[in-house]
């Protein structure tokens, strides 16, 4: 009579979302709720909610313990998914802000998207 094995497969650690978390609130904050509630504070919303999608890419790159493809892919199709757009999008979007008017609010949108 043969003895069955159990067949084990090596598992992997859970994702990492906390960090992921803490830079996704602290880009609401800073990107939508300082400039609602402080007049003048515009441009620390624009800077804030870019420090904060560099943050979030950064957590997603190397502390999310997701596999190295889709670390890179989820990156790449972001990055497409923007070049896409920009062949869409209005002209006035499109020149605004010396051409960088859709990244500066996508890059922020797209951070949330992905802790979401």
């Amino acid at each position: 009579m043969p003895v069955e094995q159990a067949v084990t497969f090596p598992t992997r650690k859970p994702l990492r979302l906390w960090p992921g978390v803490a830079a996704a609130v602290l880009l609401l904050v800073v990107r939508y709720v300082v400039p609602a509630f402080v007049p003048g504070s515009f441009g620390i919303g624009v800077i804030g909610g870019l420090v904060g999608t560099l943050a979030g890419a950064i957590w997603w790159l190397f502390f999310s313990r997701a596999a190295w493809f889709e670390r890179l892919g989820v990156l790449a199709l972001m990055t497409a998914a923007v070049a896409a757009t920009s062949l869409v999008v209005h002209e006035s979007i499109k020149g605004g802000m010396m051409g960088m008017l859709l990244l500066s609010y996508a890059a922020p949108v797209l951070s949330l998207a992905l802790v979401a």
